[in-house]
């Protein structure tokens, strides 16, 4: 499942990345509402929006109104309306800065970037082939999980 969040969800779209889902994220002015809809509407993605007169415009069932203003309330309202269930084989598989799929790389290539204290670790790394950032595992995997575990309840 696909999706693109309105300016108004940019945590939302975050953490839907970090689960491995693509969400692309459209920030104010970028792009118009007639826009958003038709993209809804022709890629079968479907469009989260806090924008009651958006989602006026319900295109198929592809338009997710928010009235919730915490990103956990409105993941779990997601996770409630949509058929989706969270996969931990997926998390951290998109970038969550862009929304890039993610490729692994070797650890060599990862000392060059990463902290030093990440040296010490046999963590898998990946990194992002877009804005290059690089991804691995660490402490914050753990506390993602129960983090979304509570959530999903």
């Amino acid at each position: 499942m696909k999706f693109i969040a309105d300016a108004m969800l940019g945590k939302l779209a975050t953490w839907l990345r970090i689960m491995g889902y693509d969400c692309a994220f459209v920030p104010h002015d970028e792009r118009d509402a007639r826009l958003l809809l038709l993209e809804a509407g022709e890629q079968g993605v479907v469009l989260l929006t806090r924008d009651t007169r958006l989602a006026a415009h319900q295109v198929e069932g592809r338009i997710l109104l928010f009235r919730e203003q915490h990103w956990r309330d409105q993941l779990r309202k997601l996770l409630k309306d949509l058929p989706l269930a969270p996969d931990e084989n997926i998390f951290f598989t998109r970038c969550t800065l862009c929304n890039a799929p993610l490729l692994p790389i070797t650890r060599e290539e990862a000392l060059k970037t990463v902290p030093a204290r990440t040296a010490g670790h046999d963590y898998p790394f990946s990194r992002c082939p877009v804005c290059g950032k690089t991804y691995w595992p660490g402490t914050h995997l753990a506390a993602v999980k129960q983090e979304i575990a509570k959530i999903s309840k």
